[in-house]
């Protein structure tokens, strides 16, 4: 996991993989087992940006990552993350630290925060963005390398 980005430093995204973008926009045309499996294999192999709160913390060995968390309008508690710098500017137009984080280790984090019920890929009110829940029944099987079984 890279360290987080400050809003004031040149956004780039040239890094990123358009990978899960392009699964999910496959998955939304077909809405099939076989485009949810390949959506589930990109986010599995993948990294996202995750927003933070303030800056990451080494202690021991181990990172803390303080991952901005919010309540959708259902209530349900959610994290976050973005497949683009210009997918998080959509969200947060004024800009945000963010980390880059495999997306197992993300499922992994989130599944030992019990008030997190779903990870909410390129959160945005934008029209046209390919975006999505992935709900804690997925995570925590994802955060094992499980792909859930659908369909």
């Amino acid at each position: 996991m890279s360290g987080p980005k400050n809003k004031s430093m040149p956004l780039t995204d040239e890094w990123l993989s358009d990978a899960i973008e392009a699964a999910a926009l496959t998955h939304i045309r077909e809405r099939s087992n076989s485009s949810l499996q390949g959506l589930y294999r990109a986010l599995v192999s993948g990294r996202l940006l995750v927003p933070l709160f303030s800056d990451l913390t080494t202690h021991e060995g181990k990172t803390d990552v303080p991952v901005r968390c919010f309540r959708l309008p259902s209530g349900e508690g959610c994290i976050p993350a973005f497949t683009s710098v210009q997918r998080l500017l959509e969200w947060d137009p004024g800009g945000s630290l963010y980390a880059e984080m495999p997306c197992q280790k993300l499922f992994v984090m989130a599944t030992g925060m019990l008030d997190i019920d779903a990870i909410f890929v390129n959160y945005s009110h934008e029209k046209g963005v390919p975006k999505g829940m992935i709900t804690r029944p997925e995570f925590e099987l994802l955060a094992q390398g499980v792909f859930p079984k659908n369909g």
